[in-house]
């Protein structure tokens, strides 16, 4: 008789003969198979190794808290060497069988029992037990079991659960393991999804990944548990966002047995533009009413640093007076240098990505302040403020701020140090508060810095091309959102480092006063660009035009607008969105859409084919 499941089984047996009776000959045979069997300690197929284990043994009236009235106990916790009891089920038909675990519970014993069963398809698994509680699970064969698991064995293999005094806490009882098989026609995998230590429910969970500066890299590591009875395979990841989530550690296995665990990876880096990536993560698998299994994943990429006095990355010497409890101050305090007195405050800000970043302070102004506070910015030079007057290049975080200038930080993991100082001597009292660094995405003049430094423009200057450029991003075709998006940008003039024509942090544009020396090319008809020639799809500026040898104010404008819309810097050259630009040369959204722009600003007639 072989069974695929238990029960009993009956039949008649016939052969024939040549005989004038009995033929055919006829009997019967029957025979019964169990869908489930245990080992108890003292059983055939129980062993110990190691250390000796102590049978103790009840025969009054709560001995059925043992199975059949005994149990081992091994005294004394994680032993020298290896100390085991071993349970073995031999030859056993394929199929997924359920393991569970009898034993009468102490508070003296282990809470971290470790339970290893193998001989199962996928390899070996280990659980823990608490075997200071008496067993949860259910009630057979007159006692309660635990459940350990279900696992899938090959036909004819041996199935083995051994419990090992290794890192246990306390002692560990060994009594009666039971295995029961699973019929064949209820087995059905089971997708359990954990992100660390905390269970996911597909279609309902989130996970937030938390805020990533710039570059830097998040990562949680997820593992797929198969709880069910049955093969799980596993399919495609799919996640969301434009390239910032990636699975940085793939699956380990696509295929888990019943009862087995595999573990992958997702990591969030933005280079773009600032913000919250959030959508679902998809998981293929064959689990039915789990296919695909979802859940959603959110972070968020800031490309700002502060550091408030007090914060780490601050220090302070000499006579400053700390002031608490204003919410006029930054995080409501700050630190005051009075008139006379001598100190410097220090802000260090480290392990920054490799970039451009404008460096602003936030100050709480007052009569008394200094007019010439000094700033240094280390590789920048000193910039002097005048505290009597409020900050008011841009808004941010609940506060006013002034844009001291801009650092280059050349290489990853660089640092950028800003130090207040009495230096002058200061004329009146300084204020340290909180500085913030915002990465831009610079645009470089291609041939470097200027020889020369031609004139500053003003800022009326550059608020006439703004307007210009808002009028050609229209005829692109924003939305609504995106336009009112564009009139929220703040276009600030300042004197930018090195090569660094323009930059964008959110929706504050820089500016440098001068084109790092080249001078401004400021379109007095900007809708018409009449000073340029089309040249295989390049605008460009011959000797005789007023733009020749000067940066184009509305192409940077435009570029910086770009970024602010969300586009990232090109490394190809001659559209809008390269990373450097010539002298008399002008760019435009796409050299392929400059009719439609002219069409669509000039009533219909492009005048560079006039």
């Amino acid at each position: 008789m072989d069974a695929s499941i238990g029960g009993s089984f009956s039949g008649m047996v016939s052969f024939g003969g040549d005989l004038a009776v009995e033929n055919p000959f006829n009997f019967t045979v029957s025979g019964s198979a169990a869908d489930s069997m245990i080992i108890d300690n003292g059983d055939f197929g129980y062993s110990t190794s190691g250390a000796a284990w102590n049978r103790e043994v009840r025969t009054w009236g709560d001995d059925t808290q043992y199975f059949q009235r005994d149990q081992d106990v091994l005294l004394g916790g994680d032993l020298p060497g290896t100390n085991t009891a071993t349970w073995t089920f031999e030859n056993l038909g394929a199929g997924t069988y359920q393991v569970a675990s009898h034993w009468l519970n102490h508070s003296g014993y282990a809470s971290n029992a470790q339970i290893t069963i193998a001989g199962i398809e996928g390899g070996p698994i280990t659980v823990s037990l608490d075997q200071r509680f008496y067993p949860q699970g259910f009630s057979a064969d007159g006692s309660i079991w635990q459940e350990l698991g279900n696992f899938q064995v090959a036909a004819g293999n041996t199935l083995t659960v051994t419990i090992s005094d290794d890192g246990a806490n306390g002692n560990l009882a060994a009594d009666a393991m039971r295995l029961e098989l699973i019929p064949p026609g209820l087995t059905a995998p089971e997708i359990d999804v954990a992100a660390g230590a905390t269970a996911l429910t597909s279609g309902v969970s989130s996970i937030d990944l938390g805020t990533a500066f710039f570059g830097e890299t998040l990562s949680q590591t997820f593992t797929i548990t198969n709880t069910g009875t049955n093969t799980l395979n596993l399919g495609a990841i799919t996640l969301p966002g434009s390239g910032e989530y990636t699975v940085s550690s793939p699956l380990g296995t696509t295929t888990l047995f019943a009862g087995q665990s595999t573990t992958f990876e997702i990591s969030f880096n933005s280079t773009g533009a600032a913000g919250v990536v959030a959508g679902p993560v998809s998981i293929a698998t064959n689990d039915s009413d789990e296919n695909p299994f979802t859940f959603n994943i959110t972070a968020e990429m800031t490309d700002v640093v502060l550091i408030d006095n007090g914060d780490v990355g601050y220090s302070s010497t000499g006579s400053w007076n700390t002031l608490f409890y204003d919410a006029r101050y930054f995080e409501s305090d700050a630190q005051r240098l009075n008139l006379g007195q001598s100190g410097t405050a220090t802000w260090d800000f480290t392990n920054l990505t490799a970039g451009t970043y404008t460096v602003s302070a936030t100050w709480l102004n007052d009569p008394l302040r200094a007019t010439n506070a000094e700033y240094n910015v280390a590789g920048v030079g000193p910039v002097v403020v005048n505290q009597r007057v409020a900050p008011n290049d841009f808004a941010a975080d609940g506060f006013n701020w002034e844009i001291l200038t801009a650092a280059v930080v050349v290489a990853p993991g660089g640092s950028i140090t800003v130090t207040l100082s009495d230096n002058g001597p200061a004329n009146g009292a300084i204020n340290a508060d909180a500085i913030r660094i915002q990465r831009v995405g610079a645009l470089m003049a291609a041939a470097g810095v200027s020889s020369t430094a031609a004139p500053s423009i003003t800022q009326s200057d550059l608020d006439s091309v703004v307007d210009a450029a808002l009028s050609y991003w229209e005829t692109a075709g924003l939305s609504d959102a995106q336009l009112e998006l564009l009139g929220s940008v703040n276009f600030v003039l300042t004197d930018l480092p090195d090569a660094m024509l323009g930059g964008a942090s959110g929706t504050t544009v820089l500016i440098d006063v001068n084109a790092a020396g080249y001078g401004w090319f400021v379109d007095g008809t900007p809708l018409d660009s009449s000073e340029f020639t089309l040249l295989d799809g390049s605008l460009l500026a011959g000797s005789g035009s007023d733009a020749f040898g000067q940066m184009d104010l509305l192409t940077v404008v435009m570029h910086e607008l770009g970024h602010t819309l969300g586009l990232e810097d090109l490394d190809s050259d001659g559209t809008l969105m390269s990373e450097s630009l010539d002298v008399s040369e002008r760019r435009l959204p796409s050299a392929d859409e400059i009719d439609d722009f002219f069409s669509g600003i000039a009533g219909g007639d492009n005048p560079l084919l006039d």
